[in-house]
């Protein structure tokens, strides 16, 4: 990264009706597991990446990119 680089807070996108609950549930085990950490709501955010949301059809499932096999 460069040093003279700086953070950037990206508007984050609309995450389709039928994705919002099986997110959340992932984000929440992300942060349950310690791997993401949530922003307290009077926090200053300084830097964020918006959320892709895709869904695959695998053995009859839909279940979202990058959450792990049940």
């Amino acid at each position: 990264m460069k040093p003279e680089a700086a953070s950037v807070a990206q508007k984050p996108k609309q995450v389709p009706h039928f994705l919002q609950e099986p997110l959340n549930k992932w984000l929440e085990q992300g942060v349950n597991e310690d791997i993401l950490e949530k922003v307290p709501e009077d926090g200053l955010v300084t830097w964020c990446s918006p959320y892709s949301s895709t869904t695959k059809v695998c053995r009859n499932i839909v279940r979202q990119t990058g959450a792990e096999n049940d």
